[in-house]
């Protein structure tokens, strides 16, 4: 699935997963991209650059400024962080980025994931207004709060290394700035009605780029696509984790689709060592060379792959 949405419903735990998982993961990327803010409530709070863990905890608890938010019910407070929109790389692209190394790739994907995210945010951010008992208005306000962290790796499976898997958990907060200056919790099933449409635009965004760095690029039906530069083999090379939930789905009598996420369990940690042979050597033997020197034929660098089928 290109995009998809979970409603956060405690912040403990979040960061730690989302930090662990970025120090941990087995395909090594560029660090100085790894976490980062977005939005325009997160330039209105001067939260630029790279996610602080202090000031993301504090907000994932509601406090932002001198505002506290949440609903209070028998005398607790009751507060949702926000929404985590995760947003993935087709796996021919992670393969290229990541496997071939080509760090251009991966700056494409963290300017379509900003481009994805702002079209949310001008569409989805909306908070509730109560006017009085019985009336209550819903009003966009065109800014939102968003912890970006980018990882590289899939869940892995008992036999095999963590397949390269580029996406972004971009964890929308909950609360956005009325436009008299409050800031107030946010009303999520806008953004949560808008999954498909950010999926799309992220996916655009990443063709356009891919295609303006030299790659050619083919659709298919459902709107995906993929890198010709990459082979269907070498895909399913790296497809470990795909093929393990279709054979426990299938064994369960079902099929690939929306019950798949059903069956994720927690993810495993692994140990970051060593990233870069085991597969590089599975290129290899699939007789694709990651590592092709210079320009060929006026084409960019890791455009094409010498492939023998």
């Amino acid at each position: 699935m290109v995009a998809s949405m979970w409603v956060l419903t405690h912040a403990q735990g979040v960061i730690e997963y989302l930090s662990e998982d970025a120090n941990l993961d087995y395909w090594a990327a560029d660090a100085n991209c790894q976490t980062r803010w977005l939005g325009r409530g997160a330039k209105d709070l001067n939260l630029r650059g790279e996610v602080d863990p202090a000031a993301f905890a504090r907000l994932l608890d509601g406090h932002v400024g001198n505002t506290v938010l949440g609903t209070i019910r028998d005398g607790v407070r009751e507060h949702k962080p926000g929404t985590d929109v995760v947003l993935n790389a087709p796996k021919s692209f992670s393969i290229m980025a990541l496997v071939a190394g080509d760090q251009r790739l991966v700056e494409a994907h963290l300017s379509a994931v900003a481009k994805a995210m702002n079209f949310g945010e001008r569409h989805a951010s909306v908070v509730r207004i109560r006017r009085d008992r019985t009336t209550v208005e819903h009003v966009a306000t065109g800014n939102s709060v968003t912890a970006s962290y980018l990882h590289t790796t899939a869940r892995p499976t008992p036999d095999a290394p963590p397949d390269p898997a580029l996406h972004n958990h971009n964890i929308v907060l909950n609360m956005s700035k009325r436009p008299d200056g409050a800031w107030r919790s946010t009303e999520n099933y806008h953004l949560l009605k808008l999954r498909r449409a950010i999926g799309s635009v992220y996916l655009q965004e990443l063709a356009m780029e891919a295609e303006r760095l030299g790659y050619a690029v083919s659709f298919a039906e459902d709107g995906t696509f993929k890198l010709d530069a990459v082979p269907q083999t070498v895909v399913n090379a790296f497809s470990h984790r795909s093929a393990e939930i279709e054979a426990d789905l299938e064994a369960q009598g079902h099929t690939l689709g929306l019950t798949a996420y059903a069956w994720i369990d927690s993810k495993i940690y692994v140990d970051a060592g060593g990233c870069r042979t085991p597969s590089t050597s599975v290129l290899g033997g699939l007789g694709v060379d990651p590592y092709l020197p210079g320009n060929i034929n006026g084409v960019a660098p890791y455009a094409r792959v010498a492939y023998q089928g």
